[in-house]
């Protein structure tokens, strides 16, 4: 099912900071959302995700673009959110962080299991017992992007989980994650502020700015997985209109 919704209205510090807004994102696509730091991408997921409340119309997930309700096709349970940082469960091994979530809806042994296959999906084959703090923290992320699609959610909200991670094992764990969507293909919104990590991991990238928010860019990645790489010239256009509009001065 696809995320569609229109007019999402929603005021901060007594000015609009959405106002009349519309996103759309195709089912089981990726779409990246990029903006300077402060320009509204976490208050846009947590909208979604009916963390705050705002106004609209659409299948929004929660009571934020819904107006204050959970609207027709998404509901508690239908979505899965991926932080900028881990929020692991310091007292519980990794097996058990994944598992947790699943037990109500799958009982425990089948919980153990999804949780056991996802964690090999993401690299974690034999660190599935070692507790939070015996992870390095780019193991910690992979245990938090394994619980998010070991989740059976439609949605998938990402906040920038890649951000504080070195080059290579930034590459690493956006691999992981299009294997996780290969093996059982979500929606996902995914912000980032790097047009490389947008053109690596998305299928389309949109841009926002400004007070109202706006889009100020919005571009089709149809490219291959090669062309897709940081070492690619193929992509260069593509960046360049990224970089160019998140850079333009925007009231």
């Amino acid at each position: 099912m696809p995320l569609d919704f229109d007019g999402l209205t929603y005021s901060w510090d007594g000015r609009p900071l959405f106002q009349d807004f519309a996103l759309s994102v195709a089912e089981n696509s990726v779409v990246a959302l990029l903006g300077t730091s402060g320009c509204g991408k976490t208050t846009l997921l947590r909208l979604i995700a009916g963390t705050l409340k705002g106004s609209g119309t659409g299948n929004s997930p929660g009571p934020g673009p819904g107006a204050g309700r959970a609207a027709e096709g998404w509901g508690p349970g239908r979505i899965s959110f991926i932080f900028q940082e881990p929020r692991l469960f310091p007292w519980h091994s990794a097996l058990e962080n994944v598992a947790l979530p699943l037990r109500s809806r799958l009982g425990v042994v089948k919980a153990r299991e999804r949780a056991l296959h996802f964690l090999r999906l993401v690299g974690l084959a034999g660190k599935e017992r070692e507790f939070p703090d015996k992870l390095s923290g780019g193991e910690r992320q992979r245990v938090s992007i394994a619980r998010a699609f070991a989740f059976p959610a439609p949605l998938v909200l990402m906040d920038e989980p890649f951000q504080s991670l070195d080059l290579p094992l930034r590459i690493q764990l956006m691999d992981a994650t299009l294997e996780l969507l290969k093996a059982e293909p979500r929606t996902v919104l995914a912000v980032t502020h790097d047009p490389r990590e947008a053109i690596y991991l998305a299928d389309r990238a949109v841009v926002i700015a400004g007070r109202p928010v706006r889009k100020v860019a919005d571009e089709t990645i149809d490219l291959s997985r090669n062309d897709r790489a940081y070492s690619s010239a193929a992509s260069a256009g593509i960046e360049a209109r990224l970089f160019a509009a998140l850079t333009e001065r925007t009231e």
